[in-house]
């Protein structure tokens, strides 16, 4: 509830990180309990190391196994999935909806179907894997007096369940509804897009800053400026922030990354994290590899 109080969402909601961290500075005083003025200069070399890490990670996107969601092989494959999904007509991103303003115009929201539920539509209630059928049974109710999926989830999201009177959702109705979409918003804020940029570039990814940038001012490295960055540009080019768990946790997912593709703002994948495809390259062990075979002995 208090992370979704911030349009950009929040810090991870757990305090994993925190006992851990509290672990480590205890490990390195030996578990002793120190007095103030014995324990203040060993915890300013320690806050010091941590806050060049902090800095130093800071720089690039999440790597290792604390990144496997966000930014791996297999996250930019599942990207890359949905992105051919869309080109065959079907997939989340044909299921995204765009929220009207009080005038009746594209506001720059959008909901965008779970991949939980068209998988449930598909499977359970046998609708057609294809973009109008799709479409249709989100956004179209079958009985006059309910909501559609669509419908249900936007009361839900802009807190119009006061409006909607008694909905008659137990809490696991609740939750389907309320992950039924993810909402993926703009981000207009010129400094988090800079710093947001830098870090995908610095952490190999090919962007087409002329999307966001004055043109007169487009960065030739990895470092962006500020005031390099058009503000008039970020609703229809720029960036977007996400309601999803994966996007609350680390600041980009799977919706982001593929609208900031179709936007055209990312060009290319980061080398190393390429999606390998199939009969493109092998991985992992020959089929039926011979003990020693590696060292010559076989």
């Amino acid at each position: 509830m208090r992370t979704s109080l911030n349009v950009t969402g929040g810090l991870p909601n757990d305090n994993q990180c925190l006992e851990g961290k509290n672990g480590s500075q205890k490990q390195a005083v030996e578990f002793k309990r120190l007095g103030l003025t014995q324990f203040v200069p060993e915890f300013v070399k320690w806050l010091t190391n941590e806050s060049y890490e902090d800095c130093a990670m800071g720089m690039k996107m999440p790597t290792g196994r604390y990144g496997t969601e966000v930014w791996s092989i297999s996250f930019f494959q599942s990207v890359s999935d949905e992105l051919d999904r869309r080109v065959a007509g079907t997939g989340i991103f044909v299921c995204a909806f765009d929220r009207l303003d009080e005038d009746g115009q594209p506001s720059g929201i959008k909901d965008v179907a779970s991949r939980r539920l068209i998988t449930l539509l598909v499977d359970t209630y046998k609708v057609r894997d294809e973009k109008d059928a799709l479409r249709k049974a989100l956004s179209q109710s079958k009985k006059k007096d309910q909501p559609s999926w669509l419908e249900r989830y936007v009361q839900l999201a802009t807190c119009e369940v006061a409006k909607a009177g008694d909905l008659g959702l137990n809490f696991d109705q609740l939750i389907d509804y309320g992950t039924a979409f993810r909402t993926l918003t703009p981000i207009e804020d010129p400094l988090y897009t800079a710093q947001l940029a830098e870090r995908l570039m610095r952490s190999g990814m090919t962007l087409d800053m002329s999307c966001i940038c004055y043109s007169s001012s487009i960065p030739k490295g990895s470092e962006v400026r500020v005031s390099a960055i058009d503000p008039s540009r970020l609703k229809k080019n720029g960036f977007v922030y996400c309601t999803c768990d994966a996007y609350t946790h680390y600041h980009w997912c799977i919706h982001c990354c593929g609208d900031a593709k179709l936007r055209g703002l990312i060009k290319k994948w980061p080398p190393t994290l390429e999606p390998m495809l199939v009969g493109s390259r092998s991985t992992g062990r020959i089929p039926n590899a011979l003990p020693g075979g590696a060292l010559g002995r076989r």
